[in-house]
């Protein structure tokens, strides 16, 4: 998703949506939001390149003396994009969906279908106000095909874990310096 954001595959990005619900995992002292939207505000640091300049969020929590246990979570970002976390330990069915609209193309994810995690949609509006051709529509929508991209299927903590241990073995050899990712140059 994120190589497809960078090379302006989607064009400008108008929103992304997600739905983050599972049942359980109550924590006395974690909310839902530390829980699961968490995930969501990494994405979207990851995918976006730029952090939020405005945030809402509200939640509940449904039993005494426990944090949020379901919230909404709504991001406004300078360059237009709107962002929006779902999340729930109150749902009947685990979740875990999103999507990416852009100006050219639109992404969904389903994080629990591994054979199509990704698909593509070349679909979305088109708005003008061009008088020469205002009269037939003001606004077009592109109906073009999907594909579905072949990812490589790697457990995160699992890459996770392998770099760790190429800091702890490799970066000091190749820098002569303990801090991971740091160069003498």
């Amino acid at each position: 998703m994120g190589e497809l954001i960078r090379n302006g595959d989607l064009g400008r990005i108008y929103y992304y949506d997600s739905i983050r619900v599972t049942l359980g995992l109550f924590q006395r002292g974690v909310s839902v939001i530390s829980d699961l939207a968490v995930h969501d505000f990494s994405i979207l640091d990851y995918l976006l390149g730029e952090h939020p300049a405005a945030v809402s969020a509200s939640g509940t929590n449904h039993f005494p003396g426990t944090p949020e246990n379901l919230a909404y979570v709504t991001l406004f970002y300078e360059s237009g994009t709107i962002a929006h976390a779902n999340v729930s330990w109150l749902a009947p069915v685990k979740v875990r969906q999103m999507l990416v609209g852009g100006s050219k193309k639109m992404i969904t994810y389903d994080g629990l279908e591994p054979s199509e995690l990704i698909k593509v949609y070349d679909k979305g509006v088109s708005f003008t106000d061009d008088p020469e051709t205002i009269q037939e529509m003001r606004v077009g929508y592109r109906t073009g095909g999907m594909w579905a991209p072949k990812l490589a299927v790697t457990e995160a903590l699992r890459v996770e874990g392998e770099h760790f241990i190429d800091c702890i073995v490799n970066i000091p050899r190749r820098t002569g310096n303990w801090a991971c990712g740091s160069s003498n140059s």
